[in-house]
């Protein structure tokens, strides 16, 4: 089987080029966005990330900085000195007093009396000194032995934690409320040689502290934070949840200086004067999530750009190629015989010089071709110029058949009458060599033989010849009538041995003349009636020994060439009816 060969037109060629030529910068423009942009662009943001943690680890350390410079109002020689001492009644109320008054004026200083709920300064027990709101059952219940134990241990000797995780505390009723307090607690020793334990200072404060310098991160990149003390231990969790929760949620995060390289990761900021680090955990996903939605519209914006360019390319390729494209229509419709079709020449660019040159071609064919046609339009003069020829010899011989009939029967003037009606059939086919004739002298002509046929045969032919005068001037081919009525008569009314009659008559029907010769002969059978429009049909100049209608076929061929095949002979005939002959030719008046 034979492979159809894939056709890829210029449409296709100029549309892929045009696509291509602008979507390889496009892809090249992706590619290097989506490797290189995004790549520097993700650090840059884990940049700001880290340094976003680094200030809110140092909002946190400043915070709890601010706590401890309040702390130090113990250290203060004059409080030293009361702390140290047994006091009375009044001697308490004068501590008390004095207390109040330096921790009020460094809070002020430290900006911190709206963001402490109060303090308690505790020599034990019983003997407690409170500034603001300070609950006294932390006081009273706490474990002052364990506490020391543990602030032995710390940094400074202070710590955070919740009220709830002080040694010894049982909270009242109502305990949930106190669950987001937390308490900073630090050992005031000595400033003497002794180093003696005089006093714990405990400061209150709520967590909505811490969370206030937190939120904003966790709203936006969804970064979880912890505040631990050196042993690990988480004192402060943002947001806030359960202990197994938590430990859960922080497993898969990784800490050390390659950490940032995995997905979740740990950033911690040590504030090196409490000993206590604050824990940043990131998950990238989170924190790139505006760059990665930033991403995707970028290539929704691309694939558009693609959809854009593809369009553009189809409708550009699209309005180029139309003159091209109609140019090849044209040039196929020239294919089939159209040499009159031109091309609309529109610009003055290079397709409408190649419209131009079409149209100057096809005119020049045009030329070429009517060239060619009026040679053939000769040649074609010249077999109908042969075909009339073979006309008169026929004729002649059937005229003086019959003249030598005549003499032998009736005498010498009829036989004159008869010669000059010849002499004119004569003059009238051989003066003149046009091939076309007036109507009206194609009439006479056929009188003039049927004068003849009358001289012969009597009264037993009769004829009418039926046209209208308007017509007389019309122009058709020489010598059609005669020959068409002498055919009639040999071969139809001569044969019966009744009187017959033969009827002429020729009507205008809009750009058709037709000319019909009836006659009431013995007609022919169905047979011969088919072979004789077979031999009509033959090509001009070929004729059949099994039909006598020589005449009749030269006529139909001079037609035929002369006019074209539209225009010809019909004939029908019945045996015993008779037969009509009709010619169809173009009415040029």
């Amino acid at each position: 089987m034979r492979r159809r060969k894939i056709r890829f037109g210029i449409y296709n060629k100029m549309f892929f080029s045009m696509l291509l030529t602008a979507l390889i910068p496009l892809l090249m423009l992706s590619i290097y966005v989506s490797a290189r942009y995004y790549h520097k662009t993700a650090a840059t943001v884990l940049r700001q990330n880290q340094l976003v943690e680094e200030s809110l680890g140092g909002q946190v350390e400043d915070y709890l900085g601010k706590m401890e410079q309040v702390s130090n109002i113990c250290f203060n020689q004059e409080i030293q000195d009361q702390l140290e001492k047994e006091q009375d009644l009044a001697g308490r109320f004068a501590l008390q007093q004095l207390l109040e008054r330096n921790i009020r004026v460094e809070m002020d200083f430290l900006q911190l009396a709206d963001r402490v709920e109060g303090i308690g300064i505790c020599k034990s027990g019983a003997e407690a000194y409170y500034v603001n709101d300070f609950p006294d059952f932390i006081t009273r219940n706490v474990d002052f032995e364990r506490l020391d134990e543990e602030l032995d241990r710390r940094y400074k000797y202070y710590q955070i934690q919740t009220v709830g995780s002080l040694p010894g505390i049982e909270a009242p009723d109502g305990m949930e409320e106190w669950e987001n307090r937390y308490v900073y607690v630090r050992k005031i020793r000595s400033t003497s040689l002794k180093k003696t334990t005089v006093a714990w200072f405990f400061l209150l404060f709520d967590r909505s502290q811490l969370d206030e310098i937190m939120k904003d991160l966790w709203e936006l990149q969804k970064v979880r934070t912890a505040v631990t003390d050196r042993d690990g231990n988480d004192l402060y969790i943002y947001p806030e949840m359960g202990n197994e929760e938590w430990k859960e949620l922080s497993d898969p995060f990784s800490a050390g200086e390659d950490a940032v390289e995995n997905n979740c990761f740990i950033r911690d900021y040590e504030m090196g004067n409490s000993a206590l680090t604050v824990r940043f955990y990131n998950d990238k996903t989170e924190i790139l999530k505006e760059l990665d939605i930033l991403q995707k519209v970028l290539t929704r914006i691309i694939l558009l750009s693609i959809i854009l360019i593809i369009a553009g390319a189809f409708l550009l390729t699209r309005v180029l190629l139309e003159p091209i494209k109609k140019l090849h229509r044209n040039i196929e419709k020239m294919e089939k015989g159209d040499f009159h079709i031109r091309t609309e020449v529109k610009g003055n660019d290079e397709t409408a010089d190649m419209c131009r040159a079409f149209n100057q071609m096809a005119e020049r064919i045009d030329v070429l071709i009517n060239q060619v046609y009026t040679t053939q339009l000769k040649e074609k003069e010249a077999i109908i110029a042969s075909l009339q020829s073979q006309i008169n010899p026929h004729f002649l011989y059937n005229t003086l058949d019959m003249i030598k009939c005549m003499v032998e029967m009736k005498g010498v003037y009829e036989a004159g009458e008869m010669i000059t009606a010849l002499s004119d059939l004569f003059r009238y086919a051989v003066q003149n060599k046009e091939p076309m004739a007036e109507l009206k002298e194609e009439l006479h002509n056929l009188e003039q033989y049927m004068l003849i046929i009358r001289a012969r045969f009597g009264e037993k032919i009769d004829y009418i010849i039926d046209v209208p005068e308007e017509l007389y001037s019309y122009h058709i081919l020489k010598i059609c009538l005669q020959p068409i009525v002498e055919n009639a008569i040999n071969h139809g009314l001569a044969r019966q041995s009744e009187a017959g009659k033969i009827l002429v008559f020729i009507r205008k029907s809009e750009d058709m003349l037709r000319i019909v010769v009836k006659d009431t002969g013995i007609g022919m059978s169905a047979d011969k009636l088919f072979l004789l429009r077979k031999e009509l049909d033959s090509k001009a100049g070929e004729f059949s020994k099994e039909v006598s209608g020589t005449g009749l076929k030269n006529i139909n061929d001079r037609i035929r060439l002369y006019y074209g095949e539209r225009y010809g002979m019909v004939i029908d005939s019945k045996e015993g009816k008779g037969t009509t002959v009709a010619l169809l030719l173009p009415a040029d008046g």
